[in-house]
């Protein structure tokens, strides 16, 4: 499955009243883009410099605005893999991320795949 696949069945699991997701949605939305963000990173970096695949996704984030060309673009990614993160790993006593959170995180995602790394 391709970035861009993955990042449509994040916006599927946040829109669509009809699918049973079993769980919180923007849970279940923030694995998927997340997973989307670091697929399209594995893609970035296997052509710009193939080494940086065996760092940490960290890594490679804190790496990516010297090879990105794009430092702002650079930073959002940064920002939307935290907190994309951080919903992964809800804790129960903490509120989860808004729709409204997780579609901006979401399209972040999307520029970072429509910028072509």
């Amino acid at each position: 499955m391709t970035p861009a696949q993955m990042l449509e069945m994040a916006r599927q699991v946040l829109t669509g009243d009809d699918l049973h997701v079993g769980g919180n949605r923007s849970v279940v939305a923030a694995v998927l883009a997340r997973r989307a963000l670091e697929g399209t990173l594995d893609e970035f970096w296997d052509t710009h410099l193939p080494g940086m695949a065996a760092c940490s996704s960290r890594v490679q984030l804190i790496t990516l605005p010297f090879y990105l060309g794009d430092k702002d673009l650079a930073a959002e990614a940064c920002y939307a893999w935290s907190a994309l993160s951080a919903s992964c790993h809800h804790a129960v006593n903490a509120l989860p991320v808004s729709p409204n959170e997780m579609t901006h995180l979401v399209a972040i995602v999307q520029a970072v795949i429509d910028s072509g790394p």
